[in-house]
């Protein structure tokens, strides 16, 4: 063999050996992020969805390993960032940030084209964990025997700042699946939890203007402000009607694109 044979035959073996190491890897984290949350029955349905979108079209390959690996991603964030629940003023703040992961990563599991019987219990789950974790971080700064420090303010105004972040991604993860969770009947659930949801952010603004830096009052309040009015816009979307709506539009959507594309078949069949 030739030398530029040989180590051209290393490259591919060293190669191949970080994918598997990868692969391994993440499906540790995967399998972690399962124990920690009690959510092995998504599991399977994860595996599924990819191997539905790959049978109906080899086509959707290159999508189905994409939407794969965006899987295990989302979950190896999640658990590998949940370990612990943290108890210090950014750490708090920080399990909120990492249970909108969850939420987010979660929503984004829930198929357009498959419906679940789980999904409800999967969008409760959620909600609930986050629900859960913003009611303990109103607690944990309401009993606080002091004022939050300037030293502690310069490290929780990053995640305050991101407070609005955290409410368009979990609308945009809703709507992009609405189809899916309008077939579960799961809209007026939805809509019930964004309210709770909603309602927590106001609690936690309203207790962090009375324990941050009097300069910094504004930012807490502004922010959750901007949640509120984030979050009531998605609220809207979930409405019975316009729930039903937004799911017929993307059944409409995607009946108009498989019709283009058999248009297409049959266009080049015919020119042949």
């Amino acid at each position: 063999m030739s030398e530029w044979g040989l180590s051209t035959r290393v490259v591919a073996l060293c190669i191949i050996e970080e994918f598997a190491g990868f692969l391994f890897r993440s499906f540790l984290h995967l399998l972690v992020g399962c124990i920690h949350y009690n959510t092995f029955p998504k599991l399977p349905e994860i595996l599924t969805f990819s191997l539905f979108e790959l049978h109906k079209s080899p086509v959707k390959l290159s999508s189905s390993i994409m939407k794969f690996i965006n899987a295990v991603f989302f979950a190896t964030i999640a658990s590998a960032a949940s370990f612990r629940r943290q108890q210090n003023p950014a750490g708090v703040l920080l399990n909120i940030q990492n249970s909108v992961i969850n939420l987010n990563s979660n929503v984004r599991f829930m198929s357009d084209t498959v419906v679940s019987s789980t999904y409800p219990e999967i969008l409760d789950e959620s909600f609930t964990d986050l629900h859960q974790v913003i009611q303990a971080a109103t607690s944990y700064f309401d009993t606080m025997p002091h004022r939050i420090t300037k030293e502690e303010t310069s490290t929780i105004l990053p995640f305050i700042t991101k407070f609005d972040q955290y409410a368009q991604h979990v609308g945009s993860a809703l709507t992009d699946r609405i189809w899916a969770i309008f077939k579960s009947e799961s809209c007026n659930s939805v809509q019930s939890q964004l309210r709770i949801i909603q309602n927590d952010f106001k609690g936690l603004g309203k207790v962090l203007s009375q324990k941050i830096d009097e300069h910094t009052i504004a930012v807490p309040l502004g922010y959750t402000k901007d949640v509120t009015n984030i979050l009531e816009n998605v609220i809207k979307e979930f409405a019975p009607d316009a729930c039903k709506a937004g799911a017929d539009k993307i059944s409409q959507d995607k009946h108009r694109k498989a019709g283009s594309k058999a248009s297409g078949k049959f266009s080049a069949w015919r020119d042949n």
